[in-house]
């Protein structure tokens, strides 16, 4: 519509404004039309795209049938499988195995630091809150909880160190200004053993809490939902279990010393300062496979991680229990784990080392026994998932088995269920699209329509490329593999690759609906023929299916002919037609060519509103032109009307 300002009829008294917006309405009759071809179009296309959505479906499931792990599927079950698990593949022998004896299983060496451990201990006469007090946690001011007696840690004068500790009936305060350390601490809790029944007391880096007489063999109750300094879970004692060895105590799980793991190396609290070259970078193999650090830059924790993400073949963990790293080899066996420090000594600091005394536990092979292999001798494996001995067949050892308590079982056979699950899967999309075309090509068109619904019903009745489609989907059904069209023979001096009972999938049990008179072209499965067939011949099964001539086979079989069908009317790859691209699938072509007639009809639409805006334009001045003439003659009228009056006054 024009964006010209108007007011009509002024003059001449008609309303110019409905005789323009008649006129171009007219005007606007072929655009109308178009725009309902272009319904039309897009009602067409999104069928077509219904169809291909499910020739696609039906060429998914065909596609499964095409590989031999889905009808051949073998299914590996143990008599025992806390012994044992299995599985197997489609090359798997159908038959028995006993495993009559598991000596050992496969471990992976292992290396754990020596010594007592890689922190360092606490300086118990520095202050807690402080670096120099060697904490593996820093531990922070507020409120913890005795056997419901509480005590405060503060920072009086704000300098960031803690110098004062307050409870029921005292407080002890740094006189030196040096901060709260931990003897200072001790000094306190054991200067109110009468409210809280304990005494404490430091020994190997760790605190103990005991018991006094009164309250002997009485939990000692530590922490509470209201408590804000860490200073409980820094010396470990929150998860403590209590000893009931004299007056009961409970003692710190872990030494309060450990290293901290996400501090920077060269201030994690190890035992043995880490070092580096003078730029504080460092470099250590393991397995021959060298990791990098800096001491100032890298934590503990990233230092690990870059050992796992390593080619090392082990995987580093720290023991925040024990406090110290241990190496294990990620594959199991009787290998070693070669370590050695190149630039600095983060594997000496660590304990890792010869000369620190690790700990190292030497990894084993699998040994085992199975009935008539290796002529009933041992057989070793360096790892506990053997592959290598049963063709086809996967098994993983998960316990050792004493002879007096096997055998245990491994029953290779073939799994029905994934077999039929497919061909079932395939039948329902088949029906499926099926239903889809049979519905197309039958919905009569309404003569009158008024809704939506009434004006797509029809738009492909009678379609030529639907009709060829059912016609060869339903030609692959019903006609035998071995020849391409019923009655034919199989071409001279070839035999027939399958079994003349497995020729056809009517012969095991896929058949066409006969309630309808096979009208629908619906496929029924009779399902215990198929059970039947899937259980004493699964190999001809697989060929009515899979048979494929470019892999060597005389015939296609129904999957192959199947998924090329299919592909065929779906394929969106591009060839070139003349100077023009088009897609290879005839129903990706239908699509495009129906979308390539809505562009054009949107480019004519645009065209013709163009225009129909200048033409109304051109109205609207024009008709503005007559009222301003209109206009001007009636007030000519009128003074002729006034001087021919005034001539005769």
């Amino acid at each position: 519509m024009s964006s010209f300002f108007r007011i009509g009829g002024l003059a001449s008294g008609l309303d110019t404004n409905m005789i323009i917006e008649q006129l171009m309405a007219i005007e606007r009759q072929p655009i109308t039309r178009m725009e309902a071809k272009q319904d039309v179009l897009t009602w067409k296309k999104n069928f077509w795209s219904e169809i291909n959505t499910s020739m696609s479906a039906l060429m998914t499931a065909t596609n499964a049938l095409l590989e031999n792990t889905t009808i051949l599927a073998k299914l590996a079950t143990s008599s025992n499988e806390n012994i044992l698990t299995a599985t197997a593949t489609s090359n798997a022998a159908v038959g028995a195995y006993n495993i009559t004896e598991i000596e050992t299983l496969a471990t992976a060496t292992k290396v754990t630091s020596g010594g007592l451990y890689i922190g360092t201990t606490v300086v118990s006469t520095e202050a807690v809150s402080s670096d120099s007090s060697r904490f593996g946690t820093t531990i922070a001011g507020g409120t913890f909880t005795i056997r419901d007696v509480q005590f405060t840690l503060s920072d009086t004068n704000s300098d960031g160190l803690i110098d004062k500790i307050e409870g029921p009936t005292g407080t002890i305060t740094n006189a030196v200004g040096t901060g709260l350390t931990l003897d200072e601490i001790i000094t306190h809790l054991n200067s109110v053993s009468a409210d809280t029944g304990v005494t404490a007391s430091l020994a190997s880096d760790k605190l103990t809490l005991t018991n006094d007489v009164a309250h002997a063999g009485q939990e000692i109750l530590i922490g509470s939902a209201g408590d804000t300094s860490n200073f409980l879970s820094a010396a470990y004692l929150i998860s403590s279990e209590q000893d009931v060895a004299g007056n009961g105590s409970k003692t710190s799980t872990v030494h309060m010393g450990h290293a901290r793991v996400s501090s920077a190396l060269s201030s994690g609290n190890f035992g043995t300062a880490i070092t580096g070259d003078v730029n504080g970078d460092g470099t250590f193999k393991i397995n021959g496979v060298e990791i990098n650090y800096n001491i100032n830059e890298d934590t503990l924790a990233e230092v690990i991680s870059r050992i796992n993400n390593s080619e090392a073949g082990v995987t580093a963990a720290y023991d925040r229990t024990a406090d110290k790293l241990i190496l294990t080899s990620k594959e199991t066996g009787a290998a070693s784990i070669l370590r050695e420090d190149v630039t600095g000594n983060f594997l000496d600091a660590a304990e890792l080392l010869g000369s620190d005394s690790p700990t190292v536990t030497n990894g084993a092979n699998a040994k085992f026994k199975i009935e008539g292999f290796n002529g009933g001798n041992w057989i070793y494996n360096s790892s506990n998932t053997i592959s290598n001995l049963i063709d086809g067949v996967t098994f993983t050892l998960k316990d050792t088995l004493a002879v007096a308590d096997g055998p245990v079982t491994l029953d290779v056979a073939h799994d029905a269920t994934t077999a039929k699950d497919a061909i079932k899967n395939f039948v329902n999309k088949y029906n499926a699209l099926m239903s889809l075309i049979n519905t197309r090509l039958s919905e009569e068109k309404v003569m009158k329509p008024e809704t939506t619904l009434e004006k797509q019903q029809g738009l492909l009745r009678g379609n030529a490329v639907l009709i060829s489609a059912k016609t060869k989907i339903a030609n692959i059904i019903m006609n035998t593999v071995s020849r391409s069209k019923p009655g034919d023979a199989p071409p001279a001096g070839e035999n027939n690759p399958l079994s003349d009972a497995l020729d056809q999938l009517s012969e095991i049990g896929v058949t066409i609906d006969s309630s309808d008179y096979g009208k629908s072209g619906q496929l029924v499965i009779n399902e215990d023929l198929l059970d039947e067939k899937l259980r004493d011949n699964p190999e001809g099964v697989a060929g009515i299916f899979l048979h494929d001539s470019d892999a060597g086979a005389d015939y296609d079989g129904v999957a192959r002919k199947m998924y090329d069908l299919m592909n065929s009317y779906t394929d969106t790859r591009i060839d070139m037609v003349g100077n023009t691209s088009v897609k290879l699938g005839v129903v990706s072509r239908q699509q495009d060519v129906l979308q390539n007639e809505i562009g054009y009809l949107d480019d004519r639409i645009d065209d013709m509103e163009y225009r129909l805006g200048l033409k109304e334009e051109s109205l609207i001045r024009q008709f503005s032109a007559m009222e301003s003439m209109l206009a001007q003659m009636q007030s000519m009228s009128s003074w002729l009307s006034a001087q021919i009056t005034g001539m005769f006054s």
